[in-house]
């Protein structure tokens, strides 16, 4: 009797271990599935002709694991550094992938409030491999220092990805770009389908407040294009979102002559983000966000 009342107290501690590790078995099965994937593609990836055959969504907003894994494969990036201003909490970000398949550095930067408890969760990373994180609101006056301080913990910086839905253009500005082989950045193509211009500076930007439809923040793709190709990169492409672009250094560029597309590709995007005036989705198609968004001041950034 003793035996058949340990034995099922033994089973009942086992099912409860497996129910509160749910999270950590959904994730260990959410990498290994993405992994597996983008491993079975890698084989054709000489054939790409367009970054967006490469897409795999891992933990990535949309596609961008598995373009960031075709690039760093054709570019030789064995174990790129990674530097994310703009990182969230961890759980839907551009350096996760890239961390748990290649043990890649990362350097996180956020003002999210639980950001020190995502660094304890991932304490199993920082064994593993280079993993940092600051907590702190950006702004011209200190992106440079946080570039610095990133720097110095992983040694140096090959890839930075960019996503703060403001200043991400003047930010972007501060930087010693000809120290990166890679970057990404965040477009908003509601702005304009043409023109390379940006929403103008703010120490405090925050798109929620800016305007009511929170589409006014940002820069433009040709924006983007027109700083990063003065840099020393060309523009690669862009996911089939139509939202996160991505950079490399023109020392690669023979390794992508069949993959080039231009920005005029990517005027579009299928994305229905736009709020009304109530603070409710509107579902509204781009070129109405254009229209409510036209008369918000703006910088065209060639005047810079």
């Amino acid at each position: 009797m003793i035996k058949k009342v340990m034995k099922l107290t033994h089973s009942i501690r086992n099912a409860l271990l497996y129910f509160y590790d749910a999270p950590s078995r959904n994730l260990e099965n959410r990498f290994l599935g993405g992994l597996a994937t983008i491993k079975s593609q890698r084989s054709n990836y000489r054939y790409i002709s367009d970054i967006r055959q490469a897409e795999v969504r891992v933990f990535s907003q949309n596609g961008e694991d598995g373009i960031l894994d075709y690039i760093f494969e054709t570019c030789g990036l064995i174990k790129p550094s990674i530097l994310e201003l703009g990182s969230g909490n961890f759980s839907e970000c551009n350096s996760k992938f890239a961390n748990f398949s290649r043990n890649s550095g990362v350097y996180l930067v956020d003002s999210h409030e639980g950001l020190n408890e995502i660094y304890e969760k991932y304490r199993s990373r920082r064994v593993k491999s280079k993993f940092f994180f600051e907590r702190v609101w950006l702004d011209k006056s200190n992106v440079l220092k946080v570039f610095g301080r990133a720097r110095e913990a992983l040694a140096h910086i090959d890839v930075l990805s960019l996503d703060i839905d403001g200043n991400d253009y003047w930010l972007l500005c501060e930087l010693p770009l000809r120290e990166l082989e890679v970057i990404i950045v965040e477009y908003n193509p509601s702005l304009s389908d043409c023109e390379p211009i940006s929403t103008v500076y703010d120490s405090n930007f925050d798109r929620t407040k800016k305007h009511f439809s929170w589409k006014y923040y940002g820069a433009t793709l040709e924006a983007f294009d027109y700083l990063l190709s003065k840099n020393g990169f060309f523009f690669l492409g862009a996911t089939s979102q139509g939202t996160n672009a991505f950079f490399v250094k023109n020392r690669y560029k023979d390794l992508f002559k069949e993959v080039i597309k231009s920005p005029n590709e990517y005027k579009n995007t299928d994305s229905r983000e736009a709020r009304d005036e109530q603070g409710n989705l509107s579902f509204v198609d781009i070129n109405f966000e254009r229209e409510i968004l036209k008369l918000l001041p703006m910088v065209d950034v060639r005047a810079f």
